[in-house]
């Protein structure tokens, strides 16, 4: 049981950090692409 619980703290926070990722690289883009 433990072990499951850390392997889904491990994915959200994988998950997070991606997201975060993505947003500061599309972020730029985004603002070019209005500008």
């Amino acid at each position: 049981m433990a072990t499951f619980i850390i392997s889904l703290c491990a994915i959200l926070m994988l998950t997070t950090v991606s997201g975060l990722i993505c947003r500061k690289v599309q972020l730029p883009e985004v603002i070019g692409q209005i500008l």
